[in-house]
């Protein structure tokens, strides 16, 4: 299972990644984080759902008699300056970070949340002039 976990966890990623490409430069979502703290994103609020908290990404197995909750992911992002020493307004560091819990073995990873991890990074340019 930890190989499909792995898997449904990139697959989140990208999928939060290509969110974060077609959302405009001056959203206030992608404005510098100031101090630079991970977060859940505000697209994940969840609100609608109340087996969920912010940033949780459920995935769901068909099964006779219906669908089964899986596995539940947390999503969390970070937008920094491309470079802190000399950042150019015109682009910004996106981080994502997809982290789950897995059954049967330690959650004791060499990770920021100490739990498996798969996080993605890409950079923005100021397209929207």
């Amino acid at each position: 299972s930890q190989g499909k976990h792995r898997t449904g966890a990139a697959m989140i990623a990208q999928d939060q990644l290509e969110r974060i490409q077609s959302t405009p430069f001056s959203n206030a979502a992608l404005d510098l984080m100031s101090p630079p703290v991970w977060t859940t994103p505000p697209w994940l609020a969840n609100t609608g759902d109340s087996t969920l908290s912010a940033g949780e990404v459920p995935v769901q197995v068909a099964q006779a008699g219906g669908a089964v909750r899986e596995q539940v992911f947390r999503v969390f992002y970070l937008v920094t300056a491309d470079n802190p020493a000399s950042p150019n307004p015109a682009l910004r560091r996106v981080d994502v970070e997809v982290v789950w819990t897995e059954d049967r073995i330690s959650n004791n990873k060499p990770t920021r949340t100490g739990q498996p991890t798969v996080a993605v990074s890409t950079m923005l340019v100021d397209n929207d002039r």
